[in-house]
């Protein structure tokens, strides 16, 4: 049994990021022949050299680098372990990062379930904000954010995930006031073949536009897509400015500019769905998973049953 302590093995971590003795030991708060020393004490006790030291720099052995890989997980498991531990005995506040999609009428059934999990578990912090699709995937993938509501189509551009059907979502055909397919009693997606479509742009959701040019596929035709947007409050703005139509939920705010018309949507590729990574053990996020999995029961009960569409 090597006699190594976690101390020592944070050391070595800075200073395998610094690769700088006076840099790693002011980060540390350590001077630097102590900071020296304990590298030493490290290398003998494990029979390694750690570093390669030369006058020009400092660098690491392959050995070295090895133990970056391995230790840096190690420390990072020992610090959630201990949190996790303060969170059971309530002596200390967790946090949960929640990030929803704009405009996709979810926003009152994730505030139903926030509050539910905040009167079960009231020492942890909720932050809940909305964004766009892109940031949504690179937040999550930072960690910065620990659960997204998306739609169903957005989940082929996320990996190592986990996930689980939230909401339904009716869609609708959104088309300006302008124009004179609005005076129509119903409209089908085979009336917009000579329409200008707006979209989300492929850098925010590459998936949502091929799901549009499907079902205009579907209908026999391809849709001439005019605008591209960088939101879906920037669309629902362009559809009211006369500059084409697009697909949008069925709840969202209408006025004079706007009206929508009922879509239906056999795929179902826009319902929500809560998607975590697979690797975040944060126990704040299983007990949010655990009144995840009660709050779908409830739906089940009150309504109609939820759709079991799972991936990872």
């Amino acid at each position: 049994m090597y006699k190594v302590s976690f101390q020592q093995i944070n050391y070595f971590l800075v200073m395998a990021e610094k690769l700088n003795f006076t840099e790693a030991s002011k980060s540390l708060y350590i001077s630097q022949p102590a900071l020296s020393k304990q590298i030493q004490i490290l290398e003998k006790e494990l029979g390694l050299s750690l570093f390669i030291r030369n006058n020009q720099s400092i660098s690491l052995t392959p050995s070295g680098q090895a133990l970056v890989k391995k230790w840096s997980s190690l420390e990072e498991m020992f610090t959630q372990s201990v949190s996790d531990a303060k969170l059971l005995s309530h002596t200390s506040t967790g946090t949960l990062n929640i990030g929803s999609t704009e405009t996709f009428d979810c926003e009152e059934s994730i505030l139903e379930l926030v509050e539910t999990f905040r009167k079960a578990y009231p020492n942890i912090n909720i932050n809940l904000e909305l964004y766009g699709f892109k940031e949504l995937r690179e937040k999550l993938n930072s960690k910065a954010l620990d659960i997204v509501f998306v739609p169903y189509f957005e989940l082929a551009a996320y990996k190592d995930i986990t996930s689980i059907h939230f909401k339904e979502v009716e869609l609708a055909i959104a088309i300006s006031t302008s124009n004179p397919l609005s005076k129509l009693d119903n409209l089908t997606i085979k009336d917009l073949l000579d329409e200008p479509f707006v979209v989300i742009s492929s850098d925010e959701s590459s998936n949502g536009i091929e799901r549009i040019k499907e079902a205009c596929k579907l209908n026999g035709f391809s849709p001439n897509i005019v605008k591209y947007t960088k939101n879906m409050n920037s669309l629902i703005l362009a559809v009211k400015n006369g500059d084409g139509v697009t697909f949008c939920n069925n709840k969202i705010p209408v006025d004079k500019k706007i009206r929508l018309y009922n879509y239906s949507n056999p795929s179902r590729d826009s319902d929500i769905f809560a998607v975590w990574k697979s690797n975040n053990l944060k126990i704040e996020l299983n007990f949010f998973k655990d009144e995840l999995l009660k709050f779908n029961n409830k739906e089940e009960l009150n309504g109609t049953p939820l759709p079991q569409r799972n991936s990872s």
